[in-house]
């Protein structure tokens, strides 16, 4: 009987444990299945906690940003700029836009030298822009060019129309400051170098007008951002500035390349010679055949043999011109008046390279080539191979004119 009361207590000894190992399994499962569902269990003795909450917030991730654009240029970064080697004086850093008279010295270069495309000044590393950017042929070098002995001057221009401008003539999303320096030396004003600078007063770009434009002087007149670069209007001159040269070129930076090519714009403009002085002056068609004069008010062409005949009879005669004064055109007798006056004295505008010289029965007068274009004061003329047109931009008025055909408008 003891025998098997102990062996039914070892049974039921061995059962317990076997209950306690199957309780202690469940709960080990539900707590496993608890961590993955997120699931937090507790009694009153413990707690179990979870990993992490379905819930909770994702890491956040940062969002590259551009890089921001470099910043604009102003006024103040002119102030003490260095100037590359110019006007017969080496490089030199300005103070507070000007730089002060030096001494005599050996000229750098001068104006009208020929430069390469895309060259870079030995002195200072600055790109500058090459004679081959476009413009008009002219005369040459400065006479004063080269000269030793006299002081050398320079200065930004600050005010007026020439004002230094700001542009983003490189592309890069910030603008640049682009200003006129003005200079003499050898006794002579020098054509005038446009520097485009960058924030920091650093100079990346220069444009030499004399290399492009081939005269004594040359100046801007006006500028404004056009586009992906700046519209320069311009004007070139030999002497005392009687005859002028009107251009128009868009300067524009690619990477340390300066281009200054001329605009539509600038192309007609090239055609065109601006006569500032008082006085008459006169020109002959390349055929000979039509002989005009001007004096800034009025302007009267004759012509040789014309075969038209006029609308209404001035009561003059032999009807062989017609004039335009004071804003209106008629036709007037002139005996061949304004062929004896091109050939009596000198024209008084410079001629450019397709401008001819025409013999005529008085002797030798200064041609104005077809397309090309001459202007006094109100009055501008055009030769072309139809006849020659003068107007009066105030009035619309003027007249049309060759040897078959008169027209007043």
């Amino acid at each position: 009987m003891r025998g098997r009361g102990t062996r039914r207590a070892v049974m039921a000894s061995r059962v317990s444990r076997r209950l306690a190992l199957t309780a202690a399994g469940s709960a080990i499962l539900v707590a496993a299945t608890a961590g993955c569902s997120g699931i937090s269990l507790s009694t009153a003795s413990s707690s179990t906690t979870a990993g992490p909450s379905a819930t909770s917030v994702a890491p956040t991730v940062a969002t590259p940003t551009g890089t921001p654009a470099p910043p604009d240029a102003s006024l103040a970064d002119l102030a003490n700029i260095v100037i590359p080697a110019y006007c017969q004086q080496p490089a030199t850093r300005l103070q507070n836009g000007t730089n002060p008279p030096t001494g005599p010295a050996a000229p750098a270069d001068r104006p009208g030298s020929t430069a390469t495309a895309g060259a870079t000044s030995a002195e200072s590393g600055v790109p500058t822009v090459a004679s081959s950017a476009g413009g008009s042929a002219g005369s040459g070098a400065s006479s004063g060019a080269g000269m030793p002995g006299a002081a050398g001057h320079g200065e930004l221009s600050m005010t007026g129309p020439e004002a230094p401008v700001l542009a983003d003539v490189t592309g890069d999303g910030a603008k640049e400051i682009v200003a006129q320096y003005t200079c003499n030396a050898g006794g002579t004003t020098w054509p005038a170098m446009l520097v485009v600078v960058k924030h920091g007063g650093e100079v990346i770009g220069t444009v030499k007008l004399g290399d492009i434009a081939r005269t004594e002087h040359a100046h801007v007149t006006a500028w404004r951002p056009q586009g992906e670069g700046l519209a320069v209007d311009w004007v070139a001159y030999e002497g005392a500035g009687f005859d002028k040269r009107p251009a128009e070129n868009l300067l524009v930076m690619a990477g340390p390349t300066v281009s200054f090519a001329p605009t539509e714009r600038g192309r007609a403009l090239s055609q065109t010679t601006i006569v500032d002085l008082p006085g008459r002056t006169s020109f002959v068609t390349p055929t000979g055949k039509v002989a005009c004069t001007l004096d800034g008010a009025a302007v009267t062409c004759a012509v040789q043999q014309p075969t038209w005949k006029p609308d209404s009879d001035p009561g003059c005669g032999t009807v062989d011109a017609v004039t335009l004064s004071n804003g209106q055109a008629r036709y007037v007798c002139t005996s061949g008046g304004p062929f004896r006056a091109a050939t009596g004295q000198p024209p008084r505008w410079q001629r450019q390279g397709s401008d001819p010289t025409i013999r005529t029965s008085s002797g030798e007068a200064a041609g104005l080539a077809f397309g090309r274009t001459l202007t006094t004061g109100q009055v501008t003329c055009t030769a072309a191979i139809s006849g020659v047109t003068c107007s009066d931009p105030l009035t619309g008025h003027g007249f049309t004119v060759s040897t078959d055909t008169a027209r007043l408008f």
